[in-house]
């Protein structure tokens, strides 16, 4: 975010260092088997147009909280949950897995916003057919 405006990038710079802010991240967190047990209950997505964006690198945050890791392991971690992303996406018709080289999860959308306009096109396209 450092070629972003000071006006834009000091308010969220503040607000992601607030302890509220970390209190909510915690919260959601802990809220886990509520949300899976919802998501299990749901039953099958339709067949809509749905593109999942697979970040395939390590970002600078992944890297300090997964301090001890090694590299091999955090390239396991990033071929799991491609894996993952693919097998779900086997189960919505019509959906596809993009894999985004050189960026991390976090910081997928600041750092290839190119990938994210790329994805909403395709999907608005596929809305207009």
């Amino acid at each position: 975010m450092a070629d972003w405006p000071t006006v834009v990038r000091t308010p969220l710079v503040e607000a992601h260092l607030r302890p509220d802010w970390f209190k909510v991240g915690f919260l959601e967190a802990s809220n886990t088997d509520v949300l899976y047990r919802e998501l299990r209950e749901a039953g099958p997505l339709p067949p809509i147009p749905m593109i999942v964006l697979c970040s395939m690198g390590v970002d600078d945050f992944r890297r300090a909280v997964a301090a001890g890791q090694s590299e091999d392991q955090l390239h396991l971690e990033i071929a799991g949950r491609l894996r993952l992303y693919e097998h779900f996406t086997r189960s919505v018709p019509g959906a596809q897995v993009w894999p985004v080289e050189s960026v991390g999860h976090l910081t997928l959308h600041l750092r290839r916003p190119d990938a994210v306009v790329a994805a909403i096109s395709e999907v608005l396209g596929a809305t207009r057919h």
